[in-house]
């Protein structure tokens, strides 16, 4: 359950009545990866609209605010000594791309994988060219993932967006149907700072399909789609 009731809906009111965001504000889809990668820009608290943070506010929300740029959290004013994110790492390593590469080239597959990494004259691409490649998709991915979660993070707080929507909108906004219109559910938050000090683990719950949802009967459950299934539903 929530830890306050529901606002009055004057601030879904006044997010609506704004002017669409335009295609190019943090990012235009539109655009080729080259020119995507060039104009993209991380949203900034100029981008940032809370309205369902407004409506649903949470007794704890005051205790702990989070430094997006330096990834730190404040509890009660004090620096958490960890955050998931950082305990995650501690049982990580690094990704090597070039020893990726080795085996990729050694593995019983290469020479089906191979025709993916020729040149436009036949000729096979190097371990650097392939590491190149593999970092600017990666950089491609990371980016117009970022802007497809603002998206709808967005939409979410009652903001419109220009159209044309990108295909990956359009898919969420299927998944959202499914969400409201067969499962009875509503948007409660996009985003909940979480801490517990016994455990000294503290996160960010940010991305919208994992948001907190709420029925008719107003118990709130933390939603995590089955994400083929449901995409199956509303595209069909």
């Amino acid at each position: 359950m929530s830890d306050a009731s529901p606002q009055p809906f004057g601030s879904v009111l006044a997010a609506l009545m704004d002017p669409p965001i335009k295609n190019g504000v943090v990012g235009d889809w539109r655009l080729s990866d080259a020119e995507f990668l060039t104009s993209f820009y991380l949203p900034g608290l100029a981008e940032k609209h809370e309205t369902l943070k407004e409506l649903n506010p949470l007794r704890r929300d005051a205790r702990i605010s989070f430094n997006e740029e330096k990834h730190e959290y404040l509890v009660d004013g004090v620096k958490a000594p960890r955050s998931t994110t950082g305990l995650v790492h501690q049982y990580g390593w690094e990704f090597d791309p070039h020893v990726a590469v080795r085996a990729m080239k050694g593995g019983a597959r290469w020479h089906e994988k191979r025709e993916a990494f020729l040149k436009d004259a036949g000729e096979e691409m190097g371990d650097d060219e392939i590491v190149q490649l593999w970092t600017r998709r990666g950089n491609v991915a990371s980016a117009r993932g970022t802007l497809l979660h603002w998206h709808a993070e967005m939409h979410l707080n009652g903001r419109r967006l220009e159209q044309p929507h990108s295909p990956e909108f359009q898919m969420f906004l299927g998944i959202l149907d499914v969400l409201q219109q067969q499962l009875g559910l509503r948007p409660f938050r996009t985003e909940v700072c979480l801490f517990h000090c016994g455990l000294f683990f503290f996160s960010q719950t940010t991305h919208a399909t994992k948001s907190y949802y709420s029925n008719k009967k107003g118990s709130v459950s933390l939603v995590k789609p089955m994400l083929s299934s449901w995409t199956q539903q509303a595209t069909s």
